[in-house]
């Protein structure tokens, strides 16, 4: 069974790990314990729009793979993991910055035969995420037409 769990920043650009909540109508995420009580932990309140989910995987350097994580395989392609239709995808650059921009895409196959979690853990790796390093999107130019 896959592990749930979830990522957030504050605003002051800390990274918490852990459980999601709505707290007096904020997002805030229940940082994980190891050992102690869980009602002791205060929710972090973070940022709506950088919070994202663990997709249960893990990339060829052991790091957990997130929605929103900006991921590269030993071809040098880059794409960024995301939620879509019921399942995690990766789309490339193109797709995504299209995506945000209220364009219809075509996504990326969901992870699964050919974005296999053997594919990601051995031939791939996060190398940002898209709240802290949006420039690594811009491998491809998006152009209108």
């Amino acid at each position: 069974m896959r592990k749930i769990k979830f990522r957030g920043k504050n605003k002051d650009g800390v990274w918490h790990y852990g459980g999601y909540v709505e707290y007096l109508g904020k997002p805030r995420i229940v940082n994980e314990v190891n050992d102690g009580p869980l009602y002791a932990l205060a929710p972090q309140q973070v940022i709506p729009e950088t919070i994202g989910q663990f997709t249960g995987l893990l990339d060829r350097n052991g790091k957990e793979i997130y929605e929103s994580d900006i991921v590269m395989n030993k071809n040098a392609e880059v794409f960024v993991i995301v939620y879509r239709g019921g399942g995690f995808c990766a789309m490339s650059p193109k797709e995504y910055c299209l995506d945000l921009a209220g364009y219809p895409v075509t996504i990326s196959e969901p992870l699964g035969e050919r974005q296999s979690a053997d594919y990601l853990q051995e031939q791939s790796w996060v190398i940002g995420n898209v709240h802290e390093r949006s420039e690594l999107l811009d491998v491809l130019e998006v152009k209108d037409g």
